[in-house]
């Protein structure tokens, strides 16, 4: 609520004291030094933390009566919980003219119990193509998933991590790349 104070977002962007997953109930949320650190816990690690109401994305899209038609993009980071987020938007998936952009951090999605490779699989599932949003990806930009697990090989065992914007392109449109064009 702060960061959308401070930003000048009041009206614009509407806070909900509820946690996004695979499940709705009840889930654990452990805080953090910084805001954008606090994150779901399958347990408390530290005592720290608060009980919160969870809600599959799909249920909560319907609890605020939002359309997805008009919905056109969707950020998700959620300090590894990318994968739980995903397993409960089947429906919003469903819509493709979406695009979604997923924070991509293999140590946080190893912290919240699901395999990178789940998460590829979803992606090729539901996605055509993506771009790491990285200043270091390497070109083209615009890929199709299934060249997810190979752009992404680099944050193997590290502690980095990127954005990633994932689309469906449209089968009669061809993605030039910038370089392509020059």
């Amino acid at each position: 609520v702060r960061n959308i104070a401070d930003n000048g977002l009041r009206g614009l962007v509407l806070p909900d004291l509820a946690a996004i997953g695979s499940t709705s109930g009840r889930a654990r949320l452990q805080h953090a030094k910084y805001a954008g650190g606090h994150r779901l816990v399958s347990a408390p690690t530290d005592g720290v933390g608060i009980d919160v109401a969870s809600w599959r994305l799909d249920e909560w899209v319907h609890r605020l009566s939002i359309d997805p038609l008009h919905v056109a993009y969707v950020k998700v980071d959620t300090q590894g919980w990318e994968v739980h987020v995903l397993r409960g938007a089947s429906d919003l998936l469903s819509h493709q003219h979406i695009a979604w952009q997923l924070e991509v951090s293999p140590t946080m999605l190893q912290a919240a119990g699901t395999p990178q490779r789940e998460l590829y699989d979803i992606c090729q599932k539901r996605f055509s193509h993506f771009i790491d949003l990285d200043k270091r990806a390497e070109e083209p930009r615009a890929r199709p998933t299934l060249d997810l697990e190979h752009a992404l090989g680099y944050l193997n065992g590290t502690e980095e991590q990127t954005d990633i914007l994932l689309f469906n392109a449209d089968p009669n449109t061809a993605i030039v790349d910038d370089e392509e064009e020059d």
